[in-house]
């Protein structure tokens, strides 16, 4: 039951997240993503420390997607980020409807209370 419920929590936060990224958006253009993230899951070990990440990447767009990634940001229950990462996924370059394999690693002293995660393109891509 609490791995469904941090699922939903999870879900909301990105949704919200979306909205608000969205909602800021000042720009004439809107932006828009050519990535989407089909599949996420992620685990906390406490005896370790250990947070781990896998998720896929989806390219929704007709075009290729190179540097395609994640970035992960872990906030404690106050709002204080704790620890953040970026992850290319393997492969790095997504032809339209490939999909990607993303997996991160992040030591941390306690358990996260909101994990965000957001789908990124083209860093490390000239």
């Amino acid at each position: 039951m609490a791995r469904a419920a941090r699922g939903m929590l999870l879900m909301f936060l990105l949704l919200w997240g979306a909205g608000l990224a969205s909602a800021q958006d000042s720009c004439e253009e809107k932006a828009t993503s050519n990535l989407a993230i089909p599949e996420l899951s992620w685990h906390y070990d406490a005896e370790e420390g250990l947070f781990s990440l896998t998720a896929t990447l989806l390219n929704v767009s007709s075009a290729n997607v190179k540097g395609a990634a994640v970035v992960v940001e872990l906030y404690d229950a106050s709002g204080n980020l704790v620890a953040d990462g970026w992850t290319l996924s393997r492969p790095a370059t997504l032809s339209p409807d490939e999909v990607g394999e993303i997996n991160l690693y992040l030591r941390l002293k306690s358990y996260p209370a909101v994990v965000k995660v957001l789908p990124d393109e083209g860093r490390g891509y000239g």
